[in-house]
């Protein structure tokens, strides 16, 4: 939407841009999210894989912060793609 809205080099620096409300940029609420997103995911296929078992707790605060997604929109974009074609093949 960024790119379709501002072209591209306008849309790349406003993804890196940081808010001044709240102090993160674009490419940082992206992987905050999908941080949360792909451990959810991650869960759910876990509880598919050993039903029966003790329960899988969720460790949020063990994510890597950082990476390309944050500051690249191409690789926030991947990263999205990536978490829709798994939830696309679970059962």
């Amino acid at each position: 939407a960024l790119v379709r809205k501002h072209g591209a080099t306008k849309a790349g620096n406003l993804f890196k841009s940081t808010c001044p409300m709240v102090g993160a940029t674009i490419g940082q609420h992206i992987r905050h999210s999908m941080d949360h997103i792909e451990l959810t995911i991650l869960l759910a296929d876990s509880i598919n894989e050993v039903k029966g078992s003790d329960p899988i707790h969720l460790h949020y605060d063990l994510r890597v912060r950082g990476g390309t997604a944050e500051s690249e929109m191409d690789a926030s974009k991947k990263r999205i793609l990536d978490a829709a074609a798994i939830l696309e093949d679970m059962p």
